[in-house]
């Protein structure tokens, strides 16, 4: 099929390999006149890599002032947030810098976002995500850069940031062309000091971004051979950093992987992809508000992919074929597509990634998954999805397949 017509844009400045924080960030921040920074990042691992050291040189050989808010947590909230405008109005900042994984780049979308807007931050996301009543104009933002040290949300070289509301229980989306970052140093040894948690979480997020445009009800030929080499090379590589975390070779592909999977390009001249999977583990994350994002999606995911395959089970075949190496031979269309989504579940499995909740959760019910598929029609309605439209019922259906 031919391409949709489509714009595409990334002003995203990407600085990748080794020693670049040494090497570019005072250039970095000098070339976008910063003055004061806003420094936004988690807990204690920057410190315990000596990352944040580094920063801090930076900082200082550049004469660069700068005032922190840390303790950023995995689904970012939105009183930090809040408390992150503040600041940086309180200290006139004049840049932010995001140093951690996409939770923390999410965080410093918000205060970027919300830094010269009069309202409250969560007005934006709750306008964007067609739940509020007040105007918002967003006509200027905090300008910001990021050091990534987490691959998998992509979030380091697109302008989307999830938030989450603990006193509503909400985890709203939002993206403004005015919020990609100026910068993203993007150096994979940092990466090396992650968790192997975190490494299979992250690797299946980068994945997980890659189905949800390949799984399109507009399939494009260009568009999903590229979406099936970054699947090939995930396959390929994530295993390799679970056994050596100190591969460059396995971090750097997959770090790159990462930024490639959700920067608009494998959207290109399709007009529309599917998201539903990530609706469906929002809401999962705000039941469990401490769900690893990336572990959640690879649990839906598996359901989504068994109903999917019912009526609409040759693009599995495609993947099959074509990711897997794996071929139909006597096998009905339905029955291939159901052994090549066995083939990435034991996949996950020798990977040590979860494939159901009970596995990450004891606890983890029916109800929760009753739970979950309410909310999601509350907040969203129904249907959902593209490729597939899913009702409250399927939904549930998919989430109790996975417990």
């Amino acid at each position: 099929m031919s391409l949709a017509d489509f714009t595409f844009k990334n002003p995203v400045h990407i600085l990748f390999g080794k020693d670049r924080v040494a090497k570019n960030l005072g250039k970095e921040l000098k070339a976008n006149n910063a003055t004061c920074v806003l420094l936004c990042y988690g807990k204690a691992s920057i410190k315990k890599s000596g990352l944040y050291d580094q920063v801090i040189k930076v900082f200082k050989d550049n004469g660069i002032k700068h005032v922190e808010c840390s303790g950023v947590r995995p689904n970012p909230e939105l009183v930090l947030a809040r408390k992150g405008i503040q600041l940086a109005r309180d200290n006139n900042c004049d840049f932010a810098l995001s140093v951690g994984g996409g939770s923390i780049i999410d965080h410093t979308k918000a205060v970027c976002a919300g830094f010269y807007y009069e309202g409250d931050v969560w007005d934006i996301y709750e306008r964007f995500m067609g739940k509020g009543k007040k105007k918002v104009s967003i006509t200027k933002t905090l300008p910001f850069g990021t050091i990534l040290t987490l691959a998998a949300t992509g979030s380091e070289m697109n302008n989307g940031s999830v938030l989450s509301n603990d006193k509503t229980n909400q985890k709203l989306f939002f993206n403004e062309n005015r919020n990609y970052p100026r910068f993203s140093i993007l150096d994979p040894t940092w990466t090396t000091t992650v968790s192997r948690w975190q490494t299979q979480a992250g690797g299946y997020d980068v994945m997980m971004h890659t189905f949800e445009q390949y799984f399109s009800a507009t399939p494009r030929f260009l568009t999903d051979r590229i979406s099936e080499g970054l699947l090939k090379t995930m396959i390929h590589y994530i295993p390799m950093a679970l056994k050596n975390p100190d591969s460059y070779e396995a971090r750097s592909n997959i770090m790159w992987c990462s930024s490639l999977a959700l920067n608009g390009l494998l959207s290109t001249g399709k007009k529309n992809t599917d998201w539903a999977t990530h609706w469906i583990e929002h809401e999962a994350s705000v039941i469990k508000t401490d769900f690893s994002h990336g572990i959640g999606l690879a649990i839906i995911s598996l359901g989504w992919m068994r109903n999917a395959a019912k009526t609409r089970p040759q693009k599995f075949c495609t993947l099959g074929q074509n990711v897997f190496g794996m071929q139909q031979n006597h096998l009905t269309a339905n029955e291939f597509a159901l052994e090549v989504i066995q083939t990435l579940e034991d996949f996950m499995v020798r990977n040590g990634i979860p494939v159901r909740f009970t596995q990450v959760y004891k606890d983890f019910s029916k109800e929760n998954c009753k739970t979950i598929a309410k909310r999601i029609g509350d907040h969203y309605g129904y249907p959902i999805g593209s490729y597939v439209k899913l009702d409250e019922q399927q939904v549930t259906d998919l989430l109790i397949d996975r417990l």
